[in-house]
This record gives C-alpha cells, structure tokens and sequence, in this order.
C-alpha cells in the first residue's frame, strides 16, 4: 500500500526566532545536527518558553525534514534535555497513526537515495536548495505492515553499525602503518 506524506501526516514547518542567551528552549538548527544526523550533545537553550514557542514544541516522534541546504536529511526526534523547537530551516511531519506507519521507517524513506533523488530534482534554487511542504505532502510512501518496517530498520541498523566498525579498522590499520613507517625513518 502507497499513501502520500500529506495522507499520513500533519505537515508544518518550524519557526523563526531570533536568539536569546539565557533561553529555555533549544532551537534546532542545520548546524546542531553532526554528519550522522545526531543532534550535538553540547546544544543550548536559545529562546524564551512563551506562547510562540509552546505551540511549537516537539513531540517524541516527531520528523525534522531539512527543507533547505545541500543535505535535505530527515531525523525523527527524541526528548533531549531541554525542551525544543525546530527553526524554519525544518518541515515538521507529524503522524496522524504511529501504529500504521513508524516514523523511523518514515524517516529512513525519506533519507533513502532514490527519495533524494527525488526532492533534488523537485527542489528550487541552485546554490541553496529548498524543499516546500507541497513537495515532501506529494511524496508517496509504500507502507508495508509495522513488523516488516521494524525488520527493515534492524536491518539498516546492522549495516549502519558495520559500516562503523569497518571505518574504525581501516583508521586503526592506517594508524599502524604510519607508526611502523615512523619508526621505520626513527631508525
């Protein structure tokens, strides 16, 4: 079965807000995700919790679609320390049945090459590439049943901690080379 984005989702997007340093509320940021999409564990709060940024407060589950830059990535989120809001950079989907549809699978479909592929060629601008809610809500997604998505992100999960392993054994083994070939001219 395929739905649309805008079929399984509540769709908004984040907000803009200037900056405070003695804040309450983290404001996620292109720049506070590292390269595998990991929100930085050093993040502060940077605005006040008023009415503006309670309504916009992330859930659990939440999925942070990036809509502009060169990495169009997707995260789902989860609670930090801090409470947060997603600035304008993010669309926000929102699942209507997180029973029907998980939004890690959601998240791993939208970050899946083919899907990229997709939103690159959908996307405006040319230096600076930017994604619409129309784009991500038109976007059809192929839901298999929950036990098959949890068997595909195990899946990905083991491959992903593979492909960890095999990049710290390749800097470990070149790390030895270059000390015997030191040692080598030490000599």
């Amino acid at each position: 079965m395929k739905k649309k984005v805008c079929d399984i989702t509540l769709i908004q997007t984040g907000i803009y807000a200037k900056p405070d340093p003695v804040g309450e509320v983290l404001y996620l940021m292109g720049r506070h995700f590292n390269s595998d999409k990991q929100i930085d564990p050093a993040i502060q709060p940077e605005l006040q919790l008023n009415d503006k940024t309670k309504k916009h407060l992330l859930q659990t589950g939440d999925i942070l679609v990036a809509s502009k830059g060169h990495d169009l990535f997707s995260v789902v989120f989860h609670p930090l320390k801090y409470p947060a809001v997603a600035s304008s950079m993010f669309i926000i989907l929102k699942l209507h049945d997180p029973h029907t549809i998980l939004p890690e699978y959601l998240a791993w479909h939208l970050n899946h090459p083919k899907t990229q592929k997709i939103l690159s060629r959908s996307s405006k601008g040319t230096s600076l590439r930017s994604i619409t809610k129309d784009i991500i809500g038109n976007l059809e997604v192929p839901i298999p049943p929950v036990r098959k998505q949890k068997a595909l992100l195990n899946a990905m999960s083991l491959f992903t901690r593979e492909a960890q392993l095999m990049s710290k054994i390749e800097n470990l083994k070149n790390s030895i080379i270059q000390h015997q070939l030191l040692s080598v001219i030490s000599e």
